[in-house]
Protein backbone atom coordinates (compact mmCIF):
# COMPACT_ATOMS: atom_id res chain seq x y z
CA UNK A 1 0.00 0.00 0.00
CA UNK A 2 1.26 3.49 -0.75
CA UNK A 3 0.00 7.01 -0.12
CA UNK A 4 -0.88 9.20 -3.08
CA UNK A 5 -3.00 12.20 -3.96
CA UNK A 6 -3.18 11.21 -7.61
CA UNK A 7 -6.46 9.32 -7.71
CA UNK A 8 -6.33 8.87 -11.46
CA UNK A 9 -3.07 6.87 -11.18
CA UNK A 10 -4.55 4.22 -8.88
CA UNK A 11 -3.09 0.82 -9.67
CA UNK A 12 -3.30 -0.75 -6.21
CA UNK A 13 -4.97 0.02 -2.87
CA UNK A 14 -3.96 3.46 -1.62
CA UNK A 15 -4.67 6.03 1.04
CA UNK A 16 -5.61 9.22 -0.74
CA UNK A 17 -6.91 12.73 -0.20
CA UNK A 18 -10.06 14.01 -1.90
CA UNK A 19 -8.56 17.25 -3.21
CA UNK A 20 -11.78 18.25 -4.95
CA UNK A 21 -13.75 17.91 -1.73
CA UNK A 22 -11.11 19.88 0.19
CA UNK A 23 -11.60 22.76 -2.24
CA UNK A 24 -15.35 22.58 -1.77
CA UNK A 25 -15.21 22.34 2.04
CA UNK A 26 -12.82 25.28 2.42
CA UNK A 27 -14.89 27.42 0.06
CA UNK A 28 -18.15 26.47 1.75
CA UNK A 29 -16.66 27.46 5.12
CA UNK A 30 -15.80 30.93 3.79
CA UNK A 31 -19.19 31.36 2.13
CA UNK A 32 -21.02 30.25 5.28
CA UNK A 33 -19.08 32.95 7.14
CA UNK A 34 -20.49 35.57 4.75
CA UNK A 35 -17.50 36.03 2.43
CA UNK A 36 -18.53 36.86 -1.13
CA UNK A 37 -15.12 37.81 -2.55
CA UNK A 38 -13.25 34.54 -2.46
CA UNK A 39 -9.87 34.17 -4.07
CA UNK A 40 -7.76 31.06 -4.06
CA UNK A 41 -4.04 30.45 -3.89
CA UNK A 42 -3.37 27.19 -5.68
CA UNK A 43 -0.33 25.07 -6.04
CA UNK A 44 1.24 24.76 -9.49
CA UNK A 45 -1.62 24.19 -11.91
CA UNK A 46 0.50 21.61 -13.70
CA UNK A 47 -0.19 19.44 -10.61
CA UNK A 48 -3.37 17.36 -10.57
CA UNK A 49 -3.92 18.12 -6.86
CA UNK A 50 -3.90 21.88 -7.42
CA UNK A 51 -6.35 21.58 -10.32
CA UNK A 52 -8.65 19.47 -8.13
CA UNK A 53 -8.61 22.12 -5.34
CA UNK A 54 -9.40 24.79 -7.93
CA UNK A 55 -12.22 22.75 -9.45
CA UNK A 56 -13.77 22.13 -6.01
CA UNK A 57 -13.55 25.88 -5.27
CA UNK A 58 -15.26 26.70 -8.57
CA UNK A 59 -18.01 24.10 -8.08
CA UNK A 60 -18.80 25.40 -4.58
CA UNK A 61 -18.89 29.03 -5.75
CA UNK A 62 -21.34 28.12 -8.51
CA UNK A 63 -23.45 26.12 -6.05
CA UNK A 64 -23.86 29.39 -4.12
CA UNK A 65 -24.72 31.44 -7.21
CA UNK A 66 -21.28 33.06 -7.52
CA UNK A 67 -19.18 33.22 -10.66
CA UNK A 68 -15.56 32.13 -10.30
CA UNK A 69 -14.67 34.48 -13.17
CA UNK A 70 -15.37 37.40 -10.80
CA UNK A 71 -12.92 36.01 -8.23
CA UNK A 72 -9.13 35.91 -8.15
CA UNK A 73 -6.95 32.85 -8.74
CA UNK A 74 -3.28 33.08 -7.75
CA UNK A 75 -0.97 30.24 -8.71
CA UNK A 76 1.59 29.43 -6.05
CA UNK A 77 4.19 26.71 -5.72
CA UNK A 78 3.32 25.10 -2.36
CA UNK A 79 5.86 27.10 -0.33
CA UNK A 80 5.21 29.73 2.33
CA UNK A 81 6.77 32.56 0.32
CA UNK A 82 4.48 32.02 -2.66
CA UNK A 83 1.53 31.78 -0.26
CA UNK A 84 2.48 35.13 1.27
CA UNK A 85 2.86 36.77 -2.17
CA UNK A 86 -0.49 35.27 -3.17
CA UNK A 87 -2.17 36.64 -0.04
CA UNK A 88 -0.90 40.16 -0.77
CA UNK A 89 -2.18 39.84 -4.32
CA UNK A 90 -5.60 38.74 -3.08
CA UNK A 91 -5.72 41.68 -0.68
CA UNK A 92 -4.61 44.22 -3.30
CA UNK A 93 -7.45 46.77 -3.70
CA UNK A 94 -6.48 47.21 -7.35
CA UNK A 95 -8.48 44.10 -8.26
CA UNK A 96 -11.52 45.78 -9.80
CA UNK A 97 -13.59 42.59 -9.70
CA UNK A 98 -13.75 42.96 -5.91
CA UNK A 99 -15.02 46.54 -5.84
Amino acid sequence: MFVSGMDEQRVSPIVTIDNHQIGRLATNHLLASGARHNGIITGPLSWWEARQHLEGWDVELRAHGLNANNQIVVEGDWNAESGERGLYRLLDPAHSSWK
